[in-house]
């Protein structure tokens, strides 16, 4: 990616980093004008995970630029990439039923996101820079928190409140809810209708597609949007988890915090800890099993989610 104006991260902050405490975000502002309309800059942010890189919007010529969903295509490379309007999108589209604007053709910077074989570019006004945040000085906005929601949350920075978008919201909104997993749900051979699952993840869009293919499985499910959430549930202290899938990235406490604390407890004993995240790196694996967890997945690798708590909980009962 195109350094533009990158923030160090703090040796005081390094430690925190390592234990996934620190979350790395691509800030950016979005400025709307419109006749009769003060001007309204817009402070917001998205995890790194999926960013490629980031190059100013040049529009590909002998293409129809705006279809029912695009904005627009640029290039990366050889690669033709669809463009999407972040201003439009946050200000008029709902979730689900995106359609190009009126305005004219948008300027400015691309943010490339790649994900699994697919590439998306959300055209904003300027880029500004790659900051590092504790997690703990993100705060979750419950009332922003909807299904069809894109907002995670909002800190302080330099530049004032700054809001934290969920990419996994926007990208199902373009490509739909089967391009975040690479296959179909992998079957499970038990009746598991009794066990009781916990998914602890900031991503409205994800908790629900979760616990829809849980579901489907035959898991009782129960999501929390962090850690905080589901620690001050009355289920996390008198209800026996068969399993938790915990996001490592969240608002607050981070995953990998949150397993650590409870996977030692006597009632936690028989539970199976299973990590998800966008972030393959292995020495997130390495870290994952380090805290206590069982299992480390993809978000690519959702379809094999049952399957993969299955196999846990016949290891743990036999």
């Amino acid at each position: 990616m195109k350094d533009k104006r990158s923030a160090k991260l703090p040796s005081n902050r390094i430690l925190e980093k390592i234990s996934g405490e620190v979350a790395e975000l691509l800030e950016f502002d979005i400025v709307s004008c419109r006749e009769n309309r003060p001007l309204k800059i817009r402070s917001l942010a998205i995890n790194i995970a999926k960013v490629s890189r980031v190059s100013t919007y040049v529009p590909l010529a002998g293409i129809e630029q705006k279809t029912s969903v695009f904005h627009g295509y640029c290039k990366d490379g050889e690669v033709i990439v669809p463009v999407l309007d972040l201003k439009t999108r946050l200000e008029g589209a709902s979730s689900g039923s995106l359609r190009a604007g009126s305005e004219k053709k948008s300027e400015g910077d691309v943010i490339h996101l790649s994900f699994m074989n697919s590439r998306l570019g959300l055209c904003v006004t300027k880029v500004k820079r790659i900051r590092y945040v504790l997690w703990s000085e993100i705060k979750s906005v419950p009332g922003l928190q909807g299904s069809e929601s894109v907002y995670i949350g909002h800190y302080q920075s330099s530049d004032g409140e700054t809001a934290l978008l969920d990419v996994d919201s926007i990208w199902i909104d373009c490509f739909g809810r089967d391009s975040l997993t690479a296959s179909g749900a992998e079957p499970v051979s038990g009746d598991w209708s009794g066990a009781k699952v916990g998914v602890i993840d900031d991503s409205p869009v994800m908790r629900q597609l979760i616990k829809e293919q849980l579901e489907r499985a035959g898991f009782e499910v129960s999501v929390y949007s962090c850690a905080e959430d589901f620690l001050g549930s009355q289920e996390a202290h008198f209800v026996p988890f068969t399993g938790l899938v915990v996001d490592i990235e969240m608002p607050g406490m981070s995953g990998l915090n949150l397993v650590d604390r409870i996977s030692s407890l006597e009632e936690y004993a028989a539970t199976a800890f299973l990590i998800s995240s966008s972030i393959s790196d292995g020495s997130w694996i390495r870290r994952a099993k380090y805290v206590g967890a069982d299992d480390f997945l993809t978000k690519a690798e959702l379809g094999e989610l049952a399957s993969r708590l299955e196999k846990i909980f016949v290891n743990k009962a036999s």
